[in-house]
């Protein structure tokens, strides 16, 4: 008789793993995208599979993990913004109530809508990237610097080519304008292909407590949900 591992334990070791693979995400970025989708696939099995409590475990393990590393109390708040989608969405696909009380059989039950769960997660990220932008203290910096390099490629590329005041003022606020969308975007691809993989694994392993679906004919989002 095989015994049930402990939601605490599969937290804590989910929470790890994803701090070793976001720190790996941060100086490998070739690989970021491929390293953060495996970091949320991580927390999506805790979740997905062991309940809200393990997946908030590994979400408070993976964010206190990242503060020690970089000994920055704000990378806590940091991590923690980036995966609380994951923690809703892993709540609200483990919601199922019975088919008959919306007009299906008896035997079946009905489970979260899969367009919403996303949505959710798209809400949730949304909200998460604007306060994250906000408690950085030195982005325009980061802006300034981004703005830096772009200037001295298109130097190196044609040296007698203008480069003012101006240009780097309005090559600063096109990386305001694109570094947000850019982040959320990334973000939501990890989330989804992290849902995605975690619920491939899960049901493999028999760990699922969400049947497998059709993701083409299931995901049908509100047309505002863009």
């Amino acid at each position: 008789m095989t015994a049930n591992p402990n939601p605490v334990l599969v937290g804590i070791i989910a929470g790890l793993v994803t701090a070793i693979l976001m720190a790996a995400a941060g100086y490998a970025s070739l690989f970021a995208i491929v390293l953060t989708i495996a970091a949320m696939i991580s927390v999506f099995i805790a979740g997905l599979g062991f309940g809200i409590a393990s997946c908030l475990i590994a979400i408070a393990v993976a964010a206190g993990s990242t503060a020690l590393l970089y000994s920055n109390p704000m990378s806590f708040v940091a991590m923690t913004l980036l995966l609380l989608p994951v923690a809703v969405m892993s709540y609200l696909a483990n919601l199922a109530r019975p088919a008959t009380e919306i007009g299906g059989p008896n035997t079946a039950m009905a489970w979260y809508p899969l367009s919403d769960i996303l949505l959710a997660g798209a809400v949730v990220t949304a909200v998460g990237t604007i306060v994250t932008l906000m408690i950085q203290p030195d982005l325009g910096a980061v802006y300034a610097t981004l703005a830096d390099m772009i200037i001295a490629m298109m130097r190196e590329i044609d040296p007698p080519m203008p480069v003012d005041a101006d240009t780097r003022v309005k090559i600063i606020g096109f990386f305001e304008l694109l570094f947000p969308l850019m982040q959320s975007l990334q973000l939501m691809m990890a989330l989804f292909a992290g849902f995605y993989f975690a619920m491939r694994i899960l049901t493999a392993s028999g760990r699922s407590l969400r049947p497998r679906e059709d993701i083409r004919s299931s995901l049908r989002m509100n047309r505002l949900s863009i």
